[in-house]
């Protein structure tokens, strides 16, 4: 990538120092040496920060780590509290990434030590700044897990007052140039119910003013999920675009209408980036209850006017297994696992 196109402003090209003498294909190797390749963007007292990804391949839901494994019940071990918390992760697959982001605060200022270290060449010079942010942008894949953050990450026309750091002012030369982003969340289930509601697209749930009285009225920001469509505009270097979903609640997948949460997702983006690939992980609906005026089936992926399919190469949907085990709080307030045998369906 041109780094010139990060920050387009008139600096000192710094020919002085030996470093920037060399090919670029050496200090890009550097840089590289530098850059972790997947960092996860959270929000923490206001501020945003960057965390460390360690999700293991191929670690869809948690596992028991305890010599005797909890399949229902009562929480009573330490493995078993810890399965429960990792049932419950709003950040889904990346539940190992939540616990480092939620950390001690020994442990928090550790990885914070360790990301200052990669961010130095940053604060060195504008041109160094503008050659490790175009290379940043190049080879990271940047993760976010929940709404509030992905509602101040993304780029818009008019930015929000929010309080400045160096996380922040880097960010907002990165995300405009980014190639690849990954949203991985377990919603509440009110966030769906709420998008379906407010949406136009015409079939509705025939149950959804009952959903709405249930769980429609809760404080979930889900403006920022409606402006990712009009957000991507703003970033026409995306390449990758990759989207983990699921919801909180016990009750079975096929409550969500895929296709008003995601169709004007599709239909912006596929208009106004061509070369951007999205790849969407949903678990899978029960044969039941599935509708192809709701659910993004194989064989009726038509997305509303853009002639795409599923396997095109520009779309693509993963039906996963959904996790069986469901952590819930009892009435006598103790920490519980159920089993759901049709949650996997």
């Amino acid at each position: 990538m041109d780094a010139k196109a990060v920050i387009p402003a008139s600096f000192n090209t710094q020919l002085q120092s030996p470093f920037f003498t060399t090919p670029s294909e050496l200090r890009d190797a550097i840089y590289d040496h530098l850059i972790p390749p997947r960092a996860h963007i959270i929000l923490r007292n206001q501020r945003l920060q960057f965390s460390a990804c360690v999700r293991r391949n191929g670690e869809d839901w948690p596992l028991h780590t305890g010599p005797d494994p909890i399949v229902k019940g009562k929480c009573r071990t330490a493995a078993d509290h810890l399965l429960w918390e990792r049932l419950r992760s709003p950040w889904g697959s990346h539940f190992r990434c939540e616990e480092v982001a939620n950390g001690s605060e020994d442990s928090q200022q550790e990885f914070e030590g360790e990301t200052m270290v990669w961010m130095n060449p940053t604060r060195v010079c504008r041109r160094m700044l503008t050659e490790f942010v175009g290379r940043m942008a190049d080879v990271i894949v940047l993760h976010v897990n929940d709404l509030n953050t992905l509602g101040i990450v993304l780029p818009r026309d008019s930015e929000p007052e929010q309080p400045k750091n160096k996380t922040s002012t880097l960010l907002e030369h990165l995300v405009g140039h980014l190639k690849a982003l990954d949203i991985s969340m377990r919603l509440d289930l009110s966030a769906y119910v709420n998008i379906e509601q407010e949406s136009d697209y015409p079939s509705k749930n025939p149950d959804l003013s009952d959903l709405v009285q249930r769980f429609g009225k809760r404080d979930v920001p889900t403006s920022a999920w409606t402006a990712l469509p009009l957000a991507l505009k703003y970033m026409p270097a995306l390449r990758h675009l990759d989207i983990w979903l699921d919801h909180t609640h016990p009750m079975s997948w096929c409550i969500v209408n895929e296709r008003a949460f995601l169709t004007p997702l599709f239909t912006m983006t596929l208009r106004t980036n061509p070369d951007l690939a999205i790849s969407i992980n949903l678990p899978k609906p029960n044969p039941r209850y599935q509708s192809p005026d709701r659910h993004l089936l194989w064989d009726s992926l038509e997305v509303l006017g853009t002639g795409q399919k599923s396997g095109s190469g520009r779309i693509r949907i993963i039906r996963r297994d959904r996790q069986r085990q469901s952590p819930v709080n009892w009435l006598d307030g103790t920490a519980r696992i159920n089993w759901r045998s049709d949650l996997s369906i």
